[in-house]
């Protein structure tokens, strides 16, 4: 019985030791403070009259409690942890911007739609490039599709279609800026002797001045190496590189421009819209639908209505000529 007794103290020694080791202390480690709320504002720049201009957007932090941020501005751009940034779309449109703020106490996350401004807003600029649809502008079938004009526009000192090597060149022009020129094999070149040449290079990019009250203009950049001019249409070279739009329509432009060196002469040509014919459309412009189409030779003098040769050579056996009355 004695040694039972002895062992006693040494058992509640033990247990004590346990309750003082299992004793939780107060948690000095957690967060404190509120949760963050997170809340912005933006204002987009109002629209300029130099197209396309930059889609830029003033975001301001108006988070409650946050002292870190992140942006995802919706364009697929890298993420931003500026308190208040400042951010260029490359296009205009809706984007979903989206803001998280974190906090002492936890973070939050807002999310807006906005709608950037963007240059196909103006009339002539979504014209002339289609925006999503990506036109594409080439030389018009008219017998004056070409004119050198007196400076008053007034009198007419050239009038004339385009030449064979230049009726078939194309101009883009992207709703980025972006212009391109392609002159399908060969140039007709002013500056060699009104000559087919290789293809000359081209201006890379373009501008469209567009203010109130004023005719539209087109301003192309200088060539990005060499000494060569830009040019739209003919090779001349004209004033401060700009094309002033006469007219236009969904499918057509006129543009003129001022001939440097010749005392303000004014150089105009037209141009039309390039469409691509599926087989049904060119079905439908030779029989005219369901109406029906005659067609006849043409016997005006120069028409040339019928030659015959190869692909590459369509006049080397009979290039042309009158047909006979019974035609």
């Amino acid at each position: 019985m004695k040694k039972y007794i002895k062992r006693i103290p040494l058992f509640l020694i033990a247990c004590s030791l346990v309750l003082v080791q299992c004793t939780k202390e107060p948690d000095t480690l957690g967060l404190t403070g509120s949760a963050s709320k997170a809340e912005f504002t933006f204002a987009i720049k109002p629209l300029q009259d130099t197209l396309p201009f930059a889609y830029a957007v003033q975001f301001t932090n108006a988070s409650q409690d946050a002292f870190q941020y992140q942006w995802n501005f919706g364009d697929n751009t890298a993420l931003s942890p500026e308190k208040n940034p400042n951010h260029t779309y490359k296009v205009g449109g809706d984007y979903n911007v989206n803001l998280i703020s974190v906090g002492t106490n936890g973070s939050n996350s807002i999310t807006k739609r906005i709608f950037v401004i963007d240059a196909c807003q103006n009339e002539f600029f979504n014209n002339l490039t289609g925006c999503s649809n990506n036109f594409v502008w080439t030389w018009t079938s008219d017998a004056d599709a070409i004119k050198v004009l007196s400076p008053d526009g007034t009198q007419v000192f050239f009038s004339g279609p385009a030449a064979g090597c230049q009726v078939d060149d194309l101009y883009k022009f992207s709703v980025d800026g972006k212009f391109d020129y392609n002159a399908q094999g060969q140039t007709f070149d002013v500056q060699s002797g009104y000559s087919c040449q290789p293809q000359k290079p081209n201006a890379p990019e373009f501008k469209v001045v567009a203010k109130p009250g004023q005719l539209p203009q087109i301003v192309l950049s200088p060539l990005a190496t060499g000494t060569g001019k830009p040019f739209i249409g003919t090779t001349d070279v004209v004033d401060n590189n700009r094309y002033t739009v006469q007219s236009y329509t969904s499918n057509r432009m006129t543009l003129r421009a001022v001939l440097s060196g010749t005392g303000g002469q004014l150089l105009e040509i037209k141009f039309k819209k390039l469409e691509v014919l599926t087989l049904t459309d060119i079905k439908d412009l030779l029989t005219g639908g369901t109406l029906g189409r005659t067609w006849k030779l043409d016997p005006a003098p120069g028409a040339n209505a019928i030659i015959v040769g190869t692909e590459a050579s369509p006049g080397t056996y009979f290039p042309g000529g009158a047909i006979d009355p019974c035609q």
